[in-house]
Parts: structure tokens; sequence; C-alpha cells
């Protein structure tokens, strides 16, 4: 199934944060406080509108997945690749993915870049590497996000030059 992308636009903000947290309900469990990836404020949200850009796929009426994209300088940040609960496994986080590298492409974009995080190492590491991502390091947690986590861990590094 080819869903249509488009750009997030602020009549997504309160669909795109409930998305996203019920995407990442599984870093609950890596997380001290087992709470919500995203403020419930609203906050995160904001910063990351401010510095990049959401795409988003719209199923039926509802945001069925997300991704976002930072430029930072001649290449991109992709973060929060996120895809509903009910969606996941279907190939669309795939579709978001190949969706940001065409978008990073069309901006100039030379390569994208994104982190995982340890504890999911075997579940996001083959995931990205089978679209042609490759592990480049990897980098201690911030101190506030290690404080927050429930197991040790540090981001894995993962790049694809476009």
């Amino acid at each position: 199934m080819h869903a249509a992308i488009r750009l997030a636009a602020a009549a997504d903000r309160e669909a795109l944060q409930r998305l996203i947290n019920e995407a990442f309900v599984v870093e609950r469990l890596i997380k001290k406080s087992g709470g919500d990836r995203l403020d419930a404020a609203g906050r995160e949200l904001d910063e990351l509108f401010a510095r990049g850009t959401f795409l988003v796929c719209e199923e039926n009426g509802e945001l069925a997945a997300c991704v976002y994209l930072e430029p930072r300088g001649d290449h991109y940040y992709l973060g929060l690749l996120s895809v509903c609960p009910h969606r996941q496994g279907s190939g669309l986080g795939r579709q978001m993915a190949l969706a940001s590298e065409e978008f990073a492409k069309e901006r100039g974009g030379q390569r994208i870049d994104l982190r995982v995080v340890s504890p999911r190492r075997d579940e996001l590491v083959p995931f990205y590497a089978k679209l042609g991502y490759t592990e480049q390091g990897t980098q201690d947690y911030p101190p506030e996000l290690a404080a927050e986590m429930e197991l040790p861990g540090h981001f894995i590094l993962m790049a694809k030059e476009l």
C-alpha cells in the first residue's frame, strides 16, 4: 500500500504528539519515569517544529506515521520515526524513511544521520541497516538523559550517504 505523505501542519500537533507517544510506548520500559516520549505540555514539540520539519502519513483522517527531519549543514538528522502500533510491521516505517531521504535530497542534503538508543539495538539497527544506514560509532547519553534511563546505555550513531 502506498500512502500519501505530506508536511505536518500546525493543525496536526495534537495528533502528532499522540502518535509519537503511542509509537514509543516500548521505551517506557527503559526510562525510570516510565513516561511518554514527548512532554504533555508540548514544549519539546514546539522546539522540534522551530528547528525542523515533520513528514506525516495520513490514512482515513488519522495520522498513521511520522518522521522528524532537521537540517544540519549539508546533512539532515532523522528522528522520531513513528508508526501507529496497529500499522507497525506493514512497511510504513520503511516508506517514511525513504520519503525522508527524498525530502533531504531535494533540499541539497548529502547525508542523513540518526541515533538509536542501545537498549533497542537488536530491533532498530537491523531495520536501518536494511535501508542502507551504517554504524558510525557511539555517543554517550547527555547527563540529563542518562539520569532518566532505567537501563545503562548510549546512542548508536548511524548514517546514510544520499
